[in-house]
């Protein structure tokens, strides 16, 4: 930890650092587990705007007011909730004690864990309804659902194109899949856009919208003594459920062997029975939860390239089972 950083923490919250550890630092990202005299906290920089951070401090005290476990923030000496160091603000976050090596949830991920993730989907997206801050016309993630589905669409396409006479084995593999997913893409985007319900979405009001953390997985929502805690909200906007139900779906797909209808239908009933949705809403539901996310990830951060040549057949077919699937619900 920078020396001079180390003083302006201890400065800041008037304590004494004894040790550090960094958890995690993606050069956007850095968390510092602090040993202090005052007790264990993790410091976090964040590189972003300082309206943004607000907004995002914002979301976190609204969930965290209903019952939901965040991190609460510790405040400087001068009772703020975060400050400036070197041009970037850096905050100050609970530290939740337990081993993660004890903790089943941050192993092998069961479909039973991920079942209890929908249902604190559900309860988050339930307490987020309807709030609003005065910024957040700013973080409306439904203005962008056409351009990311034009985005993947023409992403899918381009890789095929470009890849479909390699001599890869892993290419020629993904280049077997890719004209299904392109066109089952492509059918799920111009259902939508034939929908007036779809393009009418993004005019809904604030208080008819929910909040989404942004990244759903299984890293930033785990469990600690029998409590689920919900960490990392640099993402979170106001959206359509779906696009963090999309994280838990694409959890199902790794976790099992094949594709399970019965797992994909449980999953979505805990969490429609604590966020009920409307008939309409469902259906926007289901096609966005049919569109190729998961595959589009796969050829953008080069996930295809981990495991064995079986390992991502064996993913590309429960993806193309899922997609079967999720057609059948929407037809």
């Amino acid at each position: 930890m920078n020396t001079e950083l180390r003083k302006a923490v201890e400065h800041t919250y008037c304590m004494q650092i004894l040790e550090t550890d960094i958890l995690h630092d993606t050069g956007r990202t850095i968390v510092i587990h602090l040993k202090t005299s005052k007790g264990d906290y993790v410091l976090k920089r964040i590189i972003l705007d300082e309206e943004r951070l607000q907004f995002i401090l914002a979301v976190e005290d609204q969930i965290r007011s209903t019952g939901i476990s965040i991190p609460n923030v510790l405040p400087t000496v001068d009772g703020k909730r975060y400050f400036i160091w070197n041009n970037q603000y850096y905050l100050m976050q609970q530290y939740i004690y337990g081993d993660p090596s004890t903790d089943p949830d941050m192993g092998e991920t069961s479909v039973e864990n991920i079942w209890e993730r929908g249902v604190l989907l559900g309860q988050l997206h339930r307490a987020s309804y309807g709030f609003s801050t005065p910024m957040s016309p700013k973080y409306m993630g439904l203005d962008t659902w056409n351009e990311h589905y034009q985005s993947g669409l023409y992403y899918l396409k381009r890789w095929y194109e470009k890849n479909k006479n390699s001599s890869s084995e892993r290419k020629q593999v993904m280049c077997e899949y890719l004209p299904y997913f392109q066109m089952a893409g492509y059918e799920i985007y111009q259902a939508l856009q034939r929908s007036s319900y779809y393009a009418n979405l993004k005019y809904r009001s604030v208080g008819e919208q929910w909040i989404c953390h942004g990244d759903f997985h299984r890293g930033n929502v785990f469990k600690r003594r029998g409590q689920f805690w919900v960490i990392d909200w640099e993402f979170t906007r106001h959206d359509f459920p779906s696009k963090d139900l999309e994280r838990l779906v694409n959890l199902l797909v790794k976790k099992q062997a094949r594709w399970s209808r019965k797992a994909f239908t449980t999953l979505i009933d805990q969490y429609l029975s604590n966020n009920v949705l409307s008939q309409a809403d469902q259906w926007i539901m289901y096609h966005d939860l049919a569109f190729p996310h998961g595959v589009r990830r796969m050829v953008k951060h080069d996930l295809y390239k981990k495991g064995s040549v079986s390992d991502l057949e064996e993913l590309l077919q429960k993806e193309w089972d899922r997609s079967e699937h999720l057609k059948q619900l929407i037809d």
